[in-house]
C-alpha cells in the first residue's frame, strides 16, 4: 500500500457519527432531510449504542447513532447523548491499512491508542470484523479515531445516493496534531478557533451541511463531567 491511512474513497475520512437522543428518530430526520432511508439493523452486541449508517460513497458513511436502551449500566457517553436536544456531529473515524504502523507513528507525536478493541461477529450471512482505538489521551472530537476493517458490513456498500464533500475542523488547541496528520498523509487540518465540526454532503435533496461544536471528555475537566452524567443516570434508575 502506499499509505498507511485507506485512501480508496478519495479522501481520508472512514465516517462520522452524528449523536442523537434516539436512533429510530435520528433515522427518520435523517430521511426527511436527505430523501435517503438510513440502514437499521439490530445493535451490535454488547455495545452501549445503537447506530444507522447513510452510505456516503464508496468505503464511507455517515453512522446516526444514539443510546442501546436495552444497555446495561453507566457508560459516559451514552448518558452524554440521552441528553442531546438535536442531532449533533461528534466523533469521526479514518481508516488505516496498517493498524500497528499507524500505532507507532501516533506514539511518536505523544499521543496514544486508547480503547483498542477487536470486533467480530456474525449477522445472518454478513461477517463483521474490525479493530478499532480512539487517538488519546482521552477523547477529543477533533481528534479522529482509526479502524482497520477486516470485513466490512454489506449493508455499507449498499445505497450510495449521497456523496462525501468535505470534513473541516477548528478546535481552540490543535497542538502538534497537524504535524501527526502531516505524517500519516490525512488530507485536512485542524484549523485554530472556536470547536466546530462541519460536515457537506450531497444528497438527492441537495447539499447538506452537517454541524457540531464536537466535545472534550479528557484530564482533569473530565471528572465533573462524568459526575454530573452518573448522577443523571442514579437519578434515572
Amino acid at each position: 500500500m502506499n499509505s498507511i491511512i485507506n485512501f480508496d474513497n478519495g479522501h481520508c475520512v472512514d465516517h462520522i457519527a452524528v449523536g442523537v437522543k434516539d436512533t429510530e428518530e435520528g433515522v427518520e430526520w435523517i430521511t426527511e432531510l436527505t430523501g435517503v432511508k438510513p440502514s437499521l439493523v439490530e445493535p451490535e452486541p454488547d455495545q452501549w449504542y445503537w447506530s444507522a449508517a447513510l452510505n456516503l460513497g464508496k468505503n464511507c458513511f455517515l453512522e446516526i447513532i444514539g443510546p442501546n436502551q436495552n444497555h446495561k449500566g453507566f457508560q459516559p457517553i451514552k448518558q452524554m447523548l440521552k441528553d442531546f436536544e438535536v442531532p449533533s456531529l461528534f466523533f469521526w473515524y479514518i481508516g488505516t491499512h496498517n493498524f500497528e504502523l499507524a500505532k507507532s507513528i501516533i506514539e511518536k507525536y505523544d499521543f496514544r491508542l486508547e480503547r483498542i478493541e477487536d470486533i467480530s461477529y456474525k449477522r445472518d450471512d454478513d461477517i463483521i470484523d474490525y479493530k478499532r482505538a480512539i487517538i488519546g489521551r482521552g477523547f477529543n472530537s477533533e481528534r479522529p479515531c482509526i479502524i482497520q476493517w477486516n470485513s466490512r458490513p454489506k449493508r455499507l456498500d449498499a445505497v450510495k445516493e449521497c456523496s462525501f464533500k468535505s470534513l473541516a475542523l477548528s478546535f481552540p488547541n490543535p497542538k502538534n496534531l497537524n504535524d501527526l496528520f502531516s505524517e500519516l498523509q490525512i488530507d485536512l487540518q485542524v484549523k485554530e478557533g472556536d470547536a466546530q465540526m462541519i460536515l457537506t454532503f450531497d444528497s438527492p435533496k441537495g447539499e447538506i451541511v452537517l454541524k457540531g461544536g464536537g466535545f472534550e471528555f479528557s484530564g482533569l475537566r473530565a471528572i465533573p463531567k462524568m459526575a454530573r452524567l452518573y448522577t443523571k443516570y442514579l437519578s434515572g434508575l
